[in-house]
């Protein structure tokens, strides 16, 4: 008997650990239709870096009670900038690289480096997807994007 309130006390917990989760309403339809997604990629000023830009288009004027929040993409969370009524953008800046880092074959002259902050994505997304985060009525919603094509 005691075995068995123990199974049940370790349970409850579990379950009421659980539900305390964060849940993220993942939808499967935006409230309008998206005529498409794709990237551009572009180079910097100096030649070397480059910015990928998102683009999302819509078929038609984005409805009022619709804002675009932010899109969850390879580890970065750009917020969208509206370049026309139906075409929104999203740009992905490259990620810094530390240019005071010593590399070296002898591992005592690389004493003084910082070990670089790794950045991990709130979603598990695949290099090609992404998570569009809307509000809708002031209610904040997810909608996956598969497959973004490059152009």
């Amino acid at each position: 008997m005691k075995l068995f309130k123990k199974v049940l006390f370790i349970l409850c917990i579990v379950l009421g650990i659980s539900g305390c989760a964060i849940k993220r309403d993942v939808q499967m339809n935006f409230p309008q239709e998206i005529a498409s997604v794709y990237l551009k990629t572009q180079k910097g000023t100096d030649g070397s870096t480059e910015r990928i830009m998102l683009y999302l288009a819509l078929q038609e004027d984005l409805k009022e009670n619709v804002q675009l929040e932010k899109i969850y993409f390879r580890t970065q969370e750009p917020t969208f900038e509206k370049v026309n009524a139906k075409l929104y953008r999203a740009t992905i800046s490259p990620v810094q690289i530390d240019s005071n880092l010593i590399l070296s074959g002898e591992h005592k002259n690389e004493y003084g480096n910082v070990a670089p902050e790794i950045r991990k994505s709130k979603f598990e997304l695949l290099p090609n997807d992404a998570m569009l985060q809307y509000k809708l009525s002031n209610k904040t919603l997810y909608l996956k994007i598969t497959n973004i094509k490059e152009q």
